[in-house]
């Protein structure tokens, strides 16, 4: 199955910091990666992004790598 995070990257426009609209990718992204493995504990994940998704998908491996997982 693939999910596509849905948040506001827009940050170039000066409505949101590039911080606040990260982190919204990353608390987003983490929320549908615990529900999932609440419904399925044995599933994989594998993340992908560009630019700033890229960014997000490298800080959750981290928190994982430093067990602050979702």
């Amino acid at each position: 199955t693939v999910k596509t995070v849905a948040y506001n990257s827009h940050w170039e426009l000066g409505f949101i910091s590039y911080k606040q609209s990260r982190q919204m990718g990353i608390d987003q992204a983490k929320k549908i990666m615990a529900d999932t493995h609440q419904q399925c504990p044995n599933t994989t994940f594998h993340l992908f992004g560009y630019s700033m998704g890229a960014d997000a998908a490298a800080s959750i491996v981290e928190d994982i790598a430093h067990n602050r997982g979702p």
